[in-house]
């Protein structure tokens, strides 16, 4: 690496356009520093001053390894350590010379770079008392028991001091303030894609809903159809066939079902709140209905539960989760499915089980089978997978939480538990 480099950032070490630019702004303020004592070193060699080349040499010593370290990505180091030296330094000179006039300027110059390229604010605060006890404890010294040296700082290093802190400070100055322009302009930018983006997402939701309306009266024409139709053959068979009018009694209940389902899905789908009030749902009545349903798919199926409360909650909600736990336990099961609904309360909380005889899971799936990209590979029961992953969601909308127990070819066993506060009249 080329000396010219040094003199450079090298934005490949910046991980932000931030921290780039600040790294710009303390290379040029280090440059200029080390131009000036470039010169102030040639004025103490031409008054044969040993002392004030020495130390304008380890300045310009130190100057160097601040551009390096800068250059190679240590902003925050560089200028830390830039402060405390130059703190330091410029303390020493106090003790030793006298008419340093440019002391408190150059202390300004030094605080100003602190608080620019300081990451937090205790740093800050601690290098500003660290700065005014090294200023008060000098002035205090040389106050009482003089300079350390006869000689007074030369005219000619004291201007090129104040040149070079000044130099130093505007060019500082100006950094902090192109940035800043950037900054403002780049948010202006940002603002101004977030508002074209949320124009561009209104009419999106406007033509979903739009749509969402026109899929939903789609969907609910054939139900209609459906309906219909099974009450008229229901009317006309159920003097004729025995049994025949409970069969259109559970055409109907899941053609109701299916429409609440469809009115449920289009609210969640177009983004929108959710305007429907729960209402008190009695838990009781959502079982005897499920009852009713699953018998025709399932007719040994055996349903046993305690008595269930009244919770206020979304009708719809509390039936899918109802129905998706009992078919579960229907479905994976290689015998006569029974099926237990427990129910538990206490002060704070109430609990309510679902357990089978069916199949059971392994432990290692416990977490899996609530995702909805995960289903439990087995060719001899068919499904989408989705039921469990529905369950979770639902639950944990409702305040609620899942959790699931199970043996191998004993049966499973899901506990839902909600905060007492979902009971009417809590």
């Amino acid at each position: 690496m080329s000396v010219k480099n040094i003199f450079l950032v090298d934005p490949n070490k910046y991980s932000t356009e931030r921290n780039f630019n600040l790294a710009v702004g303390f290379h040029l303020f280090l440059c200029s520093g080390f131009v000036c004592g470039l010169i102030i070193l040639a004025i103490e060699l031409l008054q044969q001053n040993p002392l004030g080349s020495q130390l304008t040499l380890l300045w310009l010593v130190l100057n160097f390894i601040w551009l390096l370290l800068n250059r190679k990505g240590y902003n925050v180091l560089a200028s830390g350590t830039f402060c405390v030296v130059s703190t330091l330094f410029l303390t020493f000179l106090n003790l030793n010379y006298a008419e340093i006039n440019n002391l408190m300027f150059c202390y300004t110059i030094i605080l100003m770079v602190g608080i620019t390229f300081g990451r937090r604010e205790i740093y800050k605060f601690l290098f500003l008392i660290f700065l005014c006890i090294c200023y008060a404890a000098s002035a205090y010294w040389t106050q009482k028991n003089g300079h350390f040296s006869p000689f007074e700082f030369s005219t000619q290093s004291n201007t090129i001091l104040l040149i070079a802190f000044l130099f130093s400070g505007l060019i500082l100055i100006f950094s902090i303030t192109k940035r800043f322009r950037v900054s403002t302009k780049r948010i202006q930018d940002l603002v101004g894609q977030l508002q074209k983006s949320n124009s561009e997402l209104v009419q999106s939701n406007e033509k979903l809903r739009a749509f969402g309306h026109l899929v939903s009266h789609d969907l609910k024409a054939p139900l209609n159809s459906i309906q219909g139709f099974a009450n008229l053959a229901k009317a006309k068979s159920e003097d004729k066939v025995e049994g025949v009018a409970n069969y259109f009694d559970i055409i109907n209940s899941n053609v109701k079902q299916m429409r609440e389902l469809i009115n449920d899905t289009l609210q969640k789908s177009l983004i929108e709140e959710d305007t429907k009030s729960k209402k008190p749902v009695n838990l009781n009545n959502v079982v005897d209905k499920l009852k009713l349903i699953l018998s025709a798919e399932y007719p040994d199926l055996e349903i046993i539960s305690d008595a269930l409360p009244t919770v206020l909650a979304h009708y719809t909600e509390i039936f899918k989760i109802f129905k998706n736990l009992l078919e579960n336990g229907a479905k994976y099961n290689r015998s006569k499915p029974k099926l237990t609904i427990g129910y538990e309360q206490t002060s704070k909380y109430v609990k309510i089980s679902f357990k089978d005889n069916g199949i059971g899971i392994e432990a290692n799936e416990y977490d899996k089978i609530f995702d909805k990209s995960y289903r439990v590979e087995n060719n001899e029961f068919k499904g989408t997978g989705l039921g469990l992953s529905i369950v979770k969601e639902t639950v944990e909308e409702m305040g609620g939480t899942i959790k699931v127990g199970s043996q191998i070819n004993t049966g499973s066993e899901f506990v839902l538990t909600f905060d007492v506060d979902i009971l009417v009249g809590n």
